[in-house]
């Protein structure tokens, strides 16, 4: 039997047992939540960006590396409406990396830990066979009160999107084209930028339900905060309301790619979808204005028997081919 990634996930789940009773959320979100008893949750998350997989270095530079890989794990702790503070940096490193192209990541590092105030505290260098791969373990914290999670979410309740999507996906498309100009496009994809301080006013929102942030495609991180802790709900989102850039559309049709896969199942915007309870929306969204924010509404959340579907501005049905990025492509038995 092949599985995907989140189904071995899963596995590991009903595996693995957290004995200590600080442990609030364990496998199972963005980040893992323990209790530190003073009103503030420890968040601790981890990432790792492997050669072929999650980059390539005839399209990235080292300080882009670099900084991507810290403003991966930064989202995680954005999606738990949290504040980052200290990163531990692992590095497998081939032969045909030098010293130079080491040191040129970690300015990438560096700039991206002093953007958001996090302290790079240690790590591990070792040798890889074959490919470069980094992985960060991040710590951040949270107050009790303000703490978001996948679980949460109701029938009824709004879907919104800090931002807009398909960007990343159609940056890469441009970077294996090799032979479109640098992009804003491309700039999504290599050096995204967490949205952190979106996420800690979201945090300290009730009316917000739920929250995850979009790294590996719309429609898979949806179906995380819809099958959260167990619950099994539907959903349904309004194609045309989704945001993305104005020339997204077009370049699309240019390069022959689907605007609906782009926007649903590209992946890696590292933007917030989030939940908000329809009692509490309208006051949430006087806030949001009043904040300076402009959050998108997408969609609704239904009940388990009205399955996921998206609708163009007629009402019409969009099928969709899948739903999110898998890193094992059902190879994993």
């Amino acid at each position: 039997m092949k599985l995907t990634e989140f189904q071995l996930i899963e596995r590991i789940q009903h595996l693995i047992h957290s004995p200590s009773p600080d442990v609030v959320c364990g496998i199972g979100d963005d980040c893992a939540v323990i209790d530190k008893q003073n009103g503030v949750y420890e968040l601790l998350t981890t990432d790792c960006l492997i050669e072929g997989v999650h980059f390539d270095l005839k399209y990235f530079t080292p300080f882009e590396v670099g900084k991507k890989a810290l403003a991966v794990n930064l989202s995680d702790i954005a999606a738990m409406g949290g504040k980052p503070r200290h990163a531990l940096v692992s590095w497998g490193i081939p032969e045909n990396i030098s010293s130079n192209w080491l040191m040129d990541a970690y300015t990438g590092l560096d700039q991206m830990a002093l953007e958001f105030n996090v302290s790079m505290v240690g790590g591990n260098l070792a040798f890889s066979p074959d490919r470069l791969w980094v992985s960060i373990t991040l710590v951040g914290e949270v107050e009790k009160e303000k703490c978001k999670f996948r679980l949460g979410a109701h029938p009824h309740d709004a879907l919104y999107v800090s931002g807009p999507l398909g960007s990343s996906a159609m940056g890469l498309a441009l970077l294996k084209k090799k032979k479109f100009a640098e992009s804003p496009f491309m700039r999504a994809h290599k050096t995204p930028v967490p949205e952190l301080v979106v996420g800690h006013f979201l945090g300290g929102e009730k009316g917000v339900t739920s929250m995850i942030d979009v790294s590996d495609g719309l429609m898979g991180d949806l179906s995380h905060i819809l099958n959260a802790g167990g619950e099994k709900y539907g959903a349904h989102l309004d194609f045309d309301s989704i945001p993305r850039e104005k020339e997204l559309e077009s370049l699309a049709q240019k390069m022959k790619l689907s605007l609906v896969d782009l926007v649903l199942n590209g992946g890696e915007d590292y933007q917030l979808l989030f939940t908000v309870n329809p009692e509490e929306e309208k006051d949430f969204l006087k806030k949001s204005k009043s904040a300076g924010y402009q959050f998108s509404r997408i969609g609704s959340v239904m009940d388990q028997a009205y399955g996921i579907k998206v609708t163009d501005e007629q009402g019409k049905e969009i099928k969709i081919s899948h739903k999110g990025f898998d890193h094992f492509k059902s190879w994993m038995r």
